[in-house]
């Protein structure tokens, strides 16, 4: 659905990248419609920040955190601002369906440390492509509730190499 919208304003417009696909949808008073591929690409955005918050907090809280609680958490720092009433109740609901820290890790990898360093590498090459995402709506003043850059502060080594898997 969001790859459609884009397209579809991309055609539109016929522009070649998203900047100005927003630029004329801001231009013609649209970029805010549910059809627009710049709502398409907020959401997105937020939905990616969520994503990511989540893992960090998955990657960096104590291991006796429940995943809910890492969840509900970067839901308050992204998403819930910007959903009504009964979206905050699903979401609500929706945490019922967490799996357990023990199972989720065990889906992904034979060892909860070596999946938190892969967690970590994926989040630093991520960030680094939303941050400048993020800074482009917010210098359009395009998001006034998802608006701070994530921060994932690297793991590196003695050297001050950072630590890819």
């Amino acid at each position: 659905m969001v790859a459609q919208k884009i397209q579809a304003s991309a055609r539109k417009y016929s522009v070649e990248t998203v900047r100005e696909m927003v630029e004329a949808e801001v231009r013609d008073q649209v970029y805010m419609n549910s059809t627009s591929g710049t709502e398409a690409l907020l959401w997105l955005k937020r939905t990616l920040q969520f994503i990511l918050l989540l893992l960090h907090n998955i990657a960096t809280q104590e291991s006796q955190t429940p995943l809910n609680e890492c969840a509900l958490q970067a839901y308050r720092d992204t998403l819930k601002p910007c959903h009504n009433w009964v979206l905050q109740r699903m979401f609500d609901a929706g945490l019922l369906c967490v799996p357990t820290r023990q199972s989720f890790f065990e889906e992904l990898g034979a060892n909860e440390d070596v999946v938190r360093v892969g967690m970590q590498a994926f989040m630093e090459v991520a960030v680094n492509h939303l941050n400048p995402l993020v800074a482009f709506f917010n210098q359009e003043r395009l998001e006034e509730v998802c608006s701070t850059p994530l921060k994932i502060p690297s793991r590196r080594d003695a050297t001050g190499t950072a630590i890819v898997c």
